[in-house]
């Protein structure tokens, strides 16, 4: 249960977190998404860096805290840099191969997601339309 609380607190202050700097940046939308996502993943990098240095990874507490930062707080901010940090991981253990196939397969599905989805929801609703 406390799982559950830490996440939950997590992701609502990362949404809140995300709908505020958005607001004050109040520029073109993609400007906001791509410093969220760079801002994201720049957070996920020094946190993982952080929690390997002080070995917070090694006790409940540690482990807790990461949850609530990593899985809640940065999941709501931006799944971006989760992505981002997955690649990094990749990369630190040398397999680059692994790394590489990550990017690419994770770039270029989620874009062709995004198209079939764009493409199924406009053909149903054109079908229950008419």
């Amino acid at each position: 249960m406390l799982n559950i609380i830490l996440i939950s607190l997590g992701g609502v202050l990362g949404t809140l977190s995300r709908y505020f700097l958005s607001y004050y940046l109040g520029t073109s939308f993609s400007f906001n998404i791509l410093f969220i996502n760079y801002l994201g993943s720049f957070l996920a990098g020094g946190f993982f860096e952080f929690f390997n240095i002080m070995k917070f990874g090694t006790n409940i507490f540690g482990i807790d805290i990461q949850k609530l930062i990593f899985i809640g707080f940065l999941g709501a901010f931006t799944t971006f840099s989760t992505y981002s940090l997955e690649a990094v991981k990749l990369f630190l253990v040398s397999n680059y191969k692994a790394g590489i196939w990550y990017i690419i397969v994770g770039n270029i599905g989620a874009i062709i997601a995004t198209l079939v989805g764009i493409f199924l929801v406009k053909h149903l609703l054109f079908f229950i339309k008419s």
